[in-house]
C-alpha cells in the first residue's frame, strides 16, 4: 500500500465524523426573565436565583429613507452567570407607511437592520438575541426575510427569540408558524381592543389558539391577575422602572 493510499483511508473517516457533527447547543432562558429598558439597573447585589435579564441593548427607527442605530444609554451591571439576553427594539412611524396590503419596506431597510444586529452580537458576544417588533401587516413579510437572513448569518449556538402581540397568537394557523426562531414571547399587557378576549380567555386557565405560544408569557410586574401555568417561561416588565433593589421575597415566580 502507497503512502497516499493510506493517506486517503486516514482521512475518510475523519471527514465522516467532522460531516456527522451537531450543530452547537443554544442555552435557553431560565423561566424566569427581567425585561431592563429605560433604565438604569444593577442586578448585583440580590439577583433572584435562577432569574435572567433580557435588556435593551439598542433600538433601530425604520423610515423611509433607511435605519438610524439609537444604543442602549442607561447603564446595565449583572452579576456573573447571570442568563442575558441581548434585545432589538424596532420603532416605526406608522403615518410614514401605507395601509396593511401596501408594503413600502424595502431590502435596503432589512440589509441595514441585519447589518447593525450581526455587529452588535459580534461586539457583545450575545448568544441569546430578542427581537421586538410590533410588525404592521405590511411588514410582515419584511419582517419574515429578515429573521431567515439573520438566522442563516448568526452563530448556530446563537438562541433566537421574538415579542408577539397577543392578536397574533389567537389565530390556529398563525402568520409566526413559518418563522425560524427558538420562541415567541406573548406581551399580555397594553394590548388595546384584543385585551379583554385575551384576558378571559388566560385567567380562565385557557391557552392561545397558536400553539407556539403556549410556552412563554410577557407580563406586567404588577400583574396579578394572569395565573402562571407551569413550566411556562415568564418575561416581566417593570413598566420602564428600574428593577434595582429587588429581593427574593419581592420577587413573586
Amino acid at each position: 500500500m502507497s503512502r497516499c493510499s493510506l493517506c486517503l483511508l486516514i482521512a475518510l473517516p475523519l471527514i465522516a465524523v467532522a460531516g456527522s457533527a451537531e450543530p452547537p447547543a443554544r442555552l435557553s432562558p431560565p423561566q424566569n426573565m427581567l425585561w431592563s429598558w429605560f433604565a438604569e439597573d444593577d442586578f448585583r447585589p440580590a439577583a433572584p436565583s435562577g432569574t435572567g435579564v433580557a435588556w435593551l441593548a439598542m433600538s433601530l427607527q425604520f423610515s423611509r429613507s433607511g435605519v438610524s442605530v439609537a444604543p442602549r444609554a442607561a447603564s446595565l451591571r449583572t452579576p456573573r452567570g447571570m442568563y442575558e439576553m441581548a434585545v432589538v427594539r424596532f420603532n416605526f412611524e406608522p403615518s410614514e407607511y401605507p395601509p396593511a396590503g401596501i408594503s413600502s419596506w424595502h431590502p435596503r431597510q432589512r440589509i441595514q437592520a441585519e447589518q447593525s444586529i450581526l455587529d452588535l452580537v459580534r461586539l457583545t458576544g450575545a448568544t441569546s438575541l430578542q427581537l421586538d417588533f410590533d410588525a404592521p401587516e405590511s411588514a410582515r413579510p419584511f419582517y419574515r426575510d429578515l429573521l431567515r437572513s439573520l438566522r442563516a448569518q448568526l452563530p448556530g449556538n446563537t438562541y433566537l427569540s421574538i415579542t408577539a402581540l397577543a392578536s397574533w397568537c389567537m389565530e390556529p394557523k398563525s402568520w409566526l408558524a413559518s418563522l425560524p426562531v427558538d420562541e415567541f414571547v406573548p406581551m399580555v399587557f397594553d394590548m388595546g381592543q384584543s385585551g379583554d378576549a385575551v384576558l378571559t380567555l388566560l385567567k380562565r386557565g385557557g391557552e392561545f389558539p397558536f400553539p407556539g405560544c403556549r410556552t412563554t408569557l410577557g407580563i406586567r410586574q404588577s400583574s396579578s391577575d394572569i395565573p402562571a401555568k407551569p413550566g411556562v417561561r415568564i418575561y416581566r416588565f417593570n413598566g420602564g422602572q428600574p428593577w434595582n433593589g429587588i429581593t427574593r421575597r419581592q420577587f413573586r415566580p
